[in-house]
């Protein structure tokens, strides 16, 4: 059974549907796993330098409400993936593409725009759950 409004709603097929609905998790071949394991006093530097660029992409200002000009909505989405790209997390990342992709098929920018902070918000949540995860060493005291 599929269910489906318009192009920008989500899908929902019965089984094997091929969409992932696992939680968000830093990948452990990603940037911010490698810095924290070859540079455990510097990972928490960068982990900051990580949540403070996606939390300027969920802040209102950066997102700038819902424009309709495409150009500048997939700027927005484009940063805010290339912020995402040091987490390797598939899930966020895969929600960039598919936000990217109804931004193409003329999605709601009211939807894009609550979507997209959303995944903002998703991405700065799972670097803070990761640096809180790593050791305090001497420089963190």
């Amino acid at each position: 059974m599929r269910v489906k409004s318009d192009a920008c709603s989500v899908s929902f097929e019965s089984i094997n549907d091929g969409i992932s609905y696992a939680q968000p998790e830093v990948n452990p071949g990603s940037t911010l796993a490698t810095m924290a394991a070859l540079f455990p006093s510097s990972a928490r530097t960068y982990a900051n330098a990580v949540i403070h660029e996606m939390e300027r992409c969920a802040d209102p200002c950066f997102a700038g409400g819902e424009s309709d000009d495409l150009g500048l909505v997939l700027e927005k989405i484009h940063t805010l993936k290339n912020s995402l790209a040091s987490t390797g997390s598939t899930e966020l990342l895969r929600a960039c593409e598919q936000l990217q992709l109804d931004a193409f098929r003329g999605c709601a920018p009211s939807a894009l725009h609550r979507r997209y902070k959303a995944i903002a918000n998703a991405g700065a949540k799972l670097v803070k759950k990761f640096k809180d995860s790593l050791p305090n060493t001497i420089l963190d005291v």
